[in-house]
């Protein structure tokens, strides 16, 4: 039998939804405000539903984010650095230019890239996630 997992924190400015897609693929859904609010927590969330031993594929939307704080940027950076031989692929929807320019110091960062695709096309990113999610 295969269950889908889901969680939602959120608060007055920022919430974050993180779906199970498959074995080894994750969904992050950010909307709202990133400033850090949340600490390591999604990223708990995150690593509770991956094997450590099977290569995950990251999905991060942020189509519905209006910022992300340096503070915020700098915690995803550091955790995605040291899981970083954990990732088959991350792929990361921007809303904007200035959340692009924070995932590409991300992934600079967390020496992801090879690894770590940033698209501002909704439609590209969704195929890829549909893609990825039907094939688990």
């Amino acid at each position: 039998m295969t269950f889908k997992v889901s969680t939602r924190i959120e608060n007055a400015t920022c919430e974050m939804t993180i779906v199970q897609l498959n074995a080894n693929s994750v969904l992050l859904r950010i909307s709202g405000n990133d400033i850090g609010e949340f600490m390591d927590v999604p990223m708990r969330c995150i690593d509770a539903l991956l094997s450590p031993n099977v290569p995950a594929n990251l999905f991060v939307d942020t189509r519905e984010t209006q910022g992300v704080t340096m503070t915020a940027s700098g915690a995803w950076a550091a955790w995605l650095e040291k899981r970083r031989n954990s990732f088959e692929s991350i792929h990361f929807l921007a809303s904007g230019r200035y959340v692009t320019v924070s995932a590409q110091f991300v992934r600079r960062f967390s020496g992801l890239e090879d690894t770590m695709h940033i698209y501002e096309d909704p439609a590209i990113f969704d195929a890829q996630m549909l893609g990825v999610a039907a094939s688990g």
